[in-house]
């Protein structure tokens, strides 16, 4: 069996009568792309804020390979190798692509300064120039972040993850706002990245998702239903009757 670079152990929380996750066991191994599913309110990015640390469980437990970071803070587990993107992408709208960037690069870095920051090295420059490279900002690095299109911004923070070379990336929605082209970008990109990282992706373009998963888990009332590839999947009467909102657990 495949070493777990992520796993969760019967998570649970519940904010009063309302649970929003259900004893969620979970595994991702290295350099999987793995995308979770489910109808709105399923659970999905609650599940990737107790995962990262923005909320605490109420039970259960949370590693990162063979730590267990279930107590640690949100910085302590990037330390440790785990990033996320959100649905809405958190950027420095004052700054400038290639200074967003620099900044991420910094901001895990037990020795990071603020002169390192106004004066970057040739390594960090080089790392950051890879980054923009990857996610296709190069000739918008001089750019303030804040005057960028949705889906630049989107790539942004992409590429302030990317610089910070996690072992795993959590990216919610990354898609969602996006044209046609500009999600086949996104998903060029997610197959490229996953040789370097594992990544976990939550998802409602299911193209998106044919087209990058090799595991597809669904989530539905805080609860991990299902998980299996797409072919799997997609067939599976269970996963058309909860899309159609039809099924109570």
């Amino acid at each position: 069996m495949q070493e777990s670079v992520l796993s969760t152990e019967n998570l649970k929380k519940s904010f009063g009568g309302l649970v929003v996750a259900e004893g969620i066991h979970f595994r991702v191994g290295k350099n999987e792309a793995r995308c979770i599913i489910g109808p709105n309110g399923a659970g999905k990015t609650t599940f990737f804020n107790l995962v990262t640390g923005l909320l605490s469980s109420d039970s259960g437990s949370i590693r990162i390979e063979n730590k267990d970071v279930t107590r640690l803070p949100v910085n302590e587990r990037q330390k440790l190798g785990l990033v996320r993107t959100f649905q809405a992408p958190r950027i420095f709208p004052l700054f400038s692509v290639f200074d967003n960037v620099l900044l991420a690069l910094q901001a895990n870095r037990r020795f990071g300064s603020l002169i390192k920051c106004l004066f970057p090295n040739k390594n960090d420059t080089e790392e950051i120039q890879h980054a923009m490279e990857q996610t296709g900002l190069l000739h918008v690095s001089d750019r303030l972040a804040g005057s960028l299109s949705h889906g630049e911004k989107k790539r942004v923070e992409m590429a302030m993850a990317i610089v910070q070379k996690p072992k795993v990336l959590l990216m919610d929605e990354p898609t969602a706002g996006m044209t046609v082209k500009e999600t086949q970008e996104i998903a060029d990109l997610v197959n490229q990245i996953r040789r370097q990282m594992s990544v976990v992706i939550v998802e409602h373009d299911m193209e998106f998702v044919r087209e990058i998963a090799d595991v597809i888990s669904v989530l539905y009332k805080g609860n991990l239903v299902r998980e299996g590839t797409l072919h799997e999947l997609e067939n599976d009467p269970f996963i058309q009757e909860i899309y159609l909102g039809s099924v109570a657990l």
